[in-house]
């Protein structure tokens, strides 16, 4: 059974099964398929896939910060309309001055 040994690896028991669940989910096998093919407990493995996933869940926070901001000429006769691309991929365009005023609010609700 392949288990974490501090004493000829340098790793932790969490380091351990945080890269197995990594390696799991990058596989497309099964968990009990993984763990047949690294001679992994099954129940240790769920266990640690719960808890991997709890710690991504908790660690996941909405930061906040400046960014660098492109701006281009508008040509003569147009209107200036803002368009925001999110790290999701998701885009906001047309935003204009007024329409700025619902920003907050649509960024709130994503």
């Amino acid at each position: 059974m392949n288990t974490p040994d501090n004493s000829t690896r340098n790793i932790t028991r969490e380091q351990f099964w945080h890269q197995h669940v990594n390696g799991w989910r990058d596989s497309g096998v099964s968990k009990r398929h993984y763990c047949q093919q690294h001679d992994l407990v099954y129940h240790q493995m769920i266990y640690w896939c719960a808890k991997c996933s709890e710690s991504n869940a908790t660690t996941a926070t909405i930061t906040g910060g400046f960014t660098q901001l492109a701006v281009s000429n508008v040509a003569a006769g147009h209107s200036a309309a803002l368009s925001i691309e999110l790290p999701n991929g998701m885009t906001v365009n047309n935003l204009t001055p007024q329409t700025i005023a619902y920003l907050p609010a649509l960024l709130q609700s994503l």
